[in-house]
């Protein structure tokens, strides 16, 4: 072999010695390829405890295997767990524990640093009551310590009376028509509605109303405060029905998008290509009491996040806050809408995009503090605030989770319902009892569970 062929191997040699050295102590020191982002990045170490322990961690769904648990053949680790050369991002942690309630929670793990999760409580399982099945439970119309009446499919009204655990039919709409119902908040009773007209359920009957001024389809509904009157708004008219003496009355004519109602004053929300605005309505008299044209920035089209007289926006500043709306109106203050909007005290949680859910602490300066509560991977269907726990319930892709409001409202949750379950949808009644809908493959069965304090 010539000199210089070996001069060239010996260069070689040492150059890939180097490089493999170089490599082995940047793997050593932690330092990871990247495949999403194609860069190499010093990952984080995670130190996972619970209470009680024992409790098996899945990280975004995957066991978390180390090393010794591949050797021991088990299936994953358990609390406390400590797991090392994670890459930098977020990560969803659920923990399992055989008699206790699944827990979720969303950490973040940052380059060269040991995230520490050591709070997390598993409450035990309490199981539901199952207060009775029926083949298909679309919605809850009236709930009362004797009756459950629900929408069955989508065209009969069925009661459960749950004394004598009998079913019977209170309504059945015609042929090819569907209902659309609307309970009012306190499932005392629940208008609904066919290409026929409109009836008021109530816990023994199914009352018709006159529909001489009713032209369909109703676009959303709102229950005044004493449950006597619904508005109704349909493509070209806003209805007042009085259910006590079943009286219909229009009140105000125009083509709107959305509603809402707080004491006697109507926000009609204005919503084509040419008109944008928020109208004022006295709901009693019918006449025009001020108009809130949109901003070309606003892309506001409904009307549920309106929890009046407050309501969440952006000042001019982009900073939160907590207004009223009449002022805001006045002011033509930029505002913002969140989809949800519940309040306890001096809490206020808002769902303030389809996978973000937010807690606001009020104070007396019209200002608030805002941190993030919850950021799921899948949409917020519904949120609502417990009224006997500090958690607030949100429903998510089919599964209920309850989100701590109190004293750790940094995203701890827990799910209520077994991940196989499909929960439809659920509501508390007075007492604050959580009542929800669980779907499977061949029936629907009602649920109550009374929510445990941590």
């Amino acid at each position: 072999m010539k000199a210089i062929t070996r001069g060239i191997l010996f260069y070689t040699f040492v150059l890939l010695f180097f490089m493999t050295a170089a490599a082995i102590l940047f793997y050593g020191s932690g330092y990871r390829y990247n495949t999403s982002k194609n860069t190499i990045e010093r990952t984080g170490e995670l130190i996972v405890e619970s209470m009680p322990s024992g409790a098996a961690v899945l990280l975004n769904g995957e066991p978390i295997r180390r090393l010794r648990d591949t050797i021991a053949g088990a299936q994953g680790a358990s609390t406390p767990v400590h797991k090392k050369y994670l890459l930098p991002g977020t990560y969803h942690l659920d923990f399992v524990k055989d008699g206790y309630e699944p827990y979720r929670r969303d950490i973040s793990v940052t380059s060269g640093t040991v995230t520490m999760v050591t709070d997390p409580v598993l409450l035990p399982r309490s199981e539901p009551e199952k207060i009775f099945s029926y083949s298909d439970i679309r919605q809850i119309l009236v709930r009362t310590p004797n009756t459950v009446i629900f929408l069955h499919g989508t065209e009969e009204v069925i009661r459960y009376l749950v004394d004598t655990r009998t079913f019977e039919q209170l309504y059945r709409a015609k042929k090819d028509e569907s209902i659309t119902a609307f309970p009012t908040p306190t499932y005392r009773r629940a208008l609904i509605a066919t290409k026929s007209g409109l009836s008021v359920v109530e816990e023994n009957a199914v009352i018709p109303l006159p529909d001489k001024d009713f032209t369909g389809p109703i676009i959303h509904a709102v229950w005044s405060d004493d449950e006597k009157s619904v508005f109704v708004l349909t493509r070209s008219t806003v209805i007042r029905i009085r259910t006590d003496g079943a009286q219909t009355t229009p009140i105000f004519t125009g083509v709107f998008a959305d509603i809402a109602l707080a004491q006697r004053t109507l926000y009609l929300l204005e919503y084509s290509e040419k008109k944008r605005a928020i109208i004022l309505i006295d709901s009693v008299t019918g006449k025009k009491v001020g108009t809130r044209k949109l901003l070309p920035s606003e892309n506001i089209t409904t009307l549920e996040a309106v929890l009046l007289p407050l309501v969440i926006g952006k000042d001019i500043r982009g900073v939160i806050t907590t207004i009223d709306l009449s002022d805001a109106i006045k002011a033509q203050t930029p505002l913002a809408y969140v989809q949800e909007f519940f309040s306890k005290t001096s809490q206020v949680v808002a769902v303030t995009s389809d996978f973000e859910a937010l807690i606001f602490e009020k104070s007396s300066d019209k200002t608030a503090q805002n941190r993030l509560l919850a950021r799921l991977s899948v949409p917020i269907q519904k949120l609502v605030m417990a009224k006997t726990a500090p958690y607030a319930l949100l429903l998510s892709d089919s599964v209920l989770e309850a989100l701590e409001t109190a004293n750790r409202p940094d995203q701890n949750r827990y799910v209520i319902n077994s991940p196989e379950q499909r929960v439809r949808d659920f509501f508390f009644d007075d007492n604050g009892i959580l009542y929800y809908i669980v779907e499977t493959e061949d029936t629907t069965a009602l649920f109550r569970k009374m929510l445990q304090n941590p």
